[in-house]
């Protein structure tokens, strides 16, 4: 990262050249400052809604910050009380396939869908289908306290600001949040794809058997090596 233009490595080969960022007026623009320090970078952080995720900790240099931040992270388990739905989706050769996978707080999945079409589309309206799904089969289980999770920004972005958002997505979204009602209490949460890896390879599932499934706590071997592995790992 040495060779990328910032003002600050320019300095180190043209004598007398001032490090200082353009933008805040405030540092030397290291990569680093440029990427995540600078205040307009986490404007733009914030504005895409990572700044929880990617703005904690302090860091001499960029790819310190980056290997700290895509550090693999397992699912991790809600409080007592709380249900946490990890929804996912994916669009290939012309296929969409959604999962949603519930658990307790006490990890042990409780209910779970996976859903196979052979329809083409745009990978946010699947994020979405599974979105759906999700609150549907929470309120299936009557659940009281609810969690969702996706690695999908752009779904959980939207969700967070369905009130602003004029464009068709955004109102689709606020329909689908009428649903919220049914609950107690509902967070929505971006989460690390590494996360949702119980989710994620219901997909290859989906698309290796082109079929729908429901389970229950009384799930099929494939589904439970599939829990089995995340949870050892």
């Amino acid at each position: 990262h040495n060779i990328l233009l910032t003002f600050d490595n320019i300095a180190r080969i043209r004598q007398g050249f001032n490090n200082t960022c353009p933008r805040c007026k405030s540092s030397e623009e290291t990569l680093i400052h440029v990427m995540k320090d600078c205040p307009k970078a986490r404007e733009i952080l914030v504005a895409g809604g990572l700044n929880n995720i990617m703005l904690d900790g302090n860091y001499n240099n960029c790819i310190d910050w980056i290997e700290d931040f895509f550090v693999k992270k397992g699912w991790t388990k809600p409080l007592t009380g709380y249900v946490k739905v990890n929804v996912d989706a994916s669009v290939s050769n012309g296929c969409r396939v959604v999962r949603v996978v519930a658990r307790d707080h006490d990890g042990f999945v409780i209910r779970g869908y996976y859903n196979f079409k052979e329809n083409s589309m745009d990978v946010i309206w699947a994020e979405l289908e599974a979105f759906q799904e999700g609150l549907k089969l929470a309120e299936k289980l009557k659940v009281a306290q609810l969690i969702v999770e996706s690695d999908s920004a752009t779904l959980v972005n939207t969700v967070k600001k369905r009130m602003k958002d004029i464009i068709i997505m955004g109102q689709r979204i606020r329909q689908e949040c009428k649903a919220f009602n049914n609950f107690d209490s509902v967070q929505v949460k971006w989460i690390n794809h590494n996360s949702n890896n119980v989710a994620d390879s219901l997909c290859n599932l989906a698309i290796r058997n082109k079929s729908d499934l429901y389970f229950d706590m009384n799930y099929p071997l494939d589904i439970h090596n599939i829990i089995i592995h995340e949870a050892i790992n």
